[in-house]
């Protein structure tokens, strides 16, 4: 009886460890790759979307609207990230953060107007990345 009770015990720590592992170890990505996620809050699909960091463009295709993409960034040394993309009422262009290839996390949510708001965080300081995982479209850029 006693020896079931400790089995069952153990079975309980190791699938509380488990989930926590399950929870945690994605964002010990955010140590090692920097993240920008995308949110496309507006009525209208974001065409044409690409992200600047110096000299690399990344093509990520359309957002649809209420839609979201999370994209890895490359790595490499100190650069200026910047967003573009067409709505139906034009061009636009937009943030111009400073990130590393490493630990940073940028997120731009665009509105109706087209204007986008532009956030740079640490991962120690922002949500979970297992949380963006649910609701972003994973993109390594050039299309994806």
């Amino acid at each position: 009886m006693v020896r079931a009770a400790v089995r069952w015990w153990w079975r309980g720590v190791a699938g509380v460890i488990t989930g926590a592992a399950v929870l945690v170890l994605p964002s010990a990505l955010w140590f090692v790759r920097s993240t920008c996620e995308i949110q496309n809050r507006s009525q209208m699909p974001l065409e044409a979307v690409q992200l600047q960091m110096d000299d690399v463009i990344l093509d990520l295709g359309t957002i649809p609207p209420r839609g979201a993409a999370l994209v890895l960034l490359p790595r490499r040394g100190d650069a200026t990230l910047s967003l573009a993309f067409r709505t139906a009422t034009g061009g636009h262009q937009a943030c111009r953060e400073y990130v590393e290839g490493e630990m940073y996390h940028v997120e731009i949510g665009v509105r109706d107007d087209g204007v986008a708001d532009c956030t740079v965080t640490l991962p120690l300081f922002s949500q979970l990345l297992a949380t963006k995982l649910g609701h972003a479209r994973i993109s390594r850029g050039n299309g994806a």
